[in-house]
């Protein structure tokens, strides 16, 4: 299992102090050290000596440095020769994405003075740590699901959810519309990477697409919703990845939703319920700050995950409707 502290403390680019400069240029719009710096780690990194845990920490850094350049106008996968190789082999070592994500945005993004940020405000420091706490026992509650029972992953889900629900309300409260879309939504768009393209870090790679996943997505016939499944679980890391393979296994293929009701177990059932209700409490302020942005748009937009929260109409209905059947197996009225 990665150790994401470890992995913070790392800076195999050797780009603390550069970093550091980062929201000056993306101030100035300086293209021209941005392009430095790409070529730098075009023509000095030599990835067959690094770890996965290196890997990481050098995706982590060289993407600030590609999409800051990608905000500005320039693409160094285009305009940098070797830097897209490098990403390339970065990827493949981590055993990730050839590109940031939400892990190298904010789990492994360090937490001290070191902390990368493409603007350097208040309010992006918020958003990377409500995101980083939100996600680290997210994914603390997907492995003790994957590693125990049914009805431990489930507590163990349950108490992830406060803090992602607390995350949502101080994002809201502390992140404005009017900043997100003008200052730091432009610094994640997608770029094409070896003929692929690849979203920038964005609210659907977040561990919650495991979650979902394995409480009722397991098996779904709704085609919309397990293309968005394909193409996001990819953004998550090794460890996450693993984990729901270890649930599905465990499970034969069967959601946890299904187990339950089929199982008539009135426990798991009452601890999946009050699972739903709380994704309810995240899912609704999460819809209505996406919409909020979309307003600031064109509407052609989409969100850095490359959606339009219409994604998010659907993971609410489905929410509702697994809540519902669980609902209807306890005999209870639909809240």
């Amino acid at each position: 299992m990665m150790d994401y502290e470890s992995v913070r403390k790392l800076d195999p680019l050797g780009l603390d102090e550069r970093l550091r400069e980062l929201p000056l240029i993306n101030e100035r719009a300086d293209v021209g050290t941005l392009r430095n710096i790409a070529n730098g780690i075009a023509t000095d990194t030599v990835p067959s000596e690094f770890s996965a845990a290196d890997a990481l920490a050098s995706l982590r850094d060289s993407d600030f440095i590609l999409s800051s350049g990608i905000r500005h106008g320039e693409n160094y996968i285009e305009s940098v020769n070797g830097f897209e190789r490098i990403l390339m082999a970065l990827g493949r070592i981590a055993n990730t994405v050839p590109r940031g994500t939400v892990t190298t945005y904010a789990h492994v993004n360090p937490s001290d003075e070191r902390q990368r940020s493409f603007t350097g405000s208040d309010a992006e420091a918020l958003f990377i740590d409500s995101v980083r706490t939100s996600s680290a026992d997210a994914e603390h509650a997907m492995r003790v699901f994957a590693e125990n029972d049914i009805q431990t992953g489930l507590a163990a889900i349950d108490k992830s959810l406060d803090t992602l629900i607390e995350s949502i309300i101080a994002v809201r409260r502390g992140v404005t519309a009017t900043y997100f879309t003008n200052e730091l939504r432009p610094y994640f768009d997608a770029v094409e990477i070896g003929g692929t393209s690849y979203a920038g870090a964005g609210g659907a790679q977040l561990q919650l697409i495991a979650t979902d996943y394995v409480l009722w997505g397991v098996g779904s016939a709704d085609k919309v919703y397990m293309d968005y499944y394909a193409d996001n679980v990819r953004y998550l890391s090794p460890d996450q990845r693993a984990w729901i393979q270890q649930c599905t296994d465990r499970q034969n293929g069967r959601s946890v939703v299904d187990l339950l009701i089929e199982g008539n177990d009135s426990a798991g059932q009452d601890a999946a319920i009050a699972i739903f209700q709380k994704l309810k409490k995240f899912r609704f302020p999460h819809r209505r700050i996406a919409q909020d942005n979309f307003k600031l748009r064109g509407d052609d937009s989409v969100g850095s995950g490359t959606y339009t929260p219409d994604i998010l109409d659907v993971l609410i209905d489905k929410t509702q409707e697994n809540l519902r059947r669980l609902q209807d197996a306890k005999g209870e009225q639909h809240a």
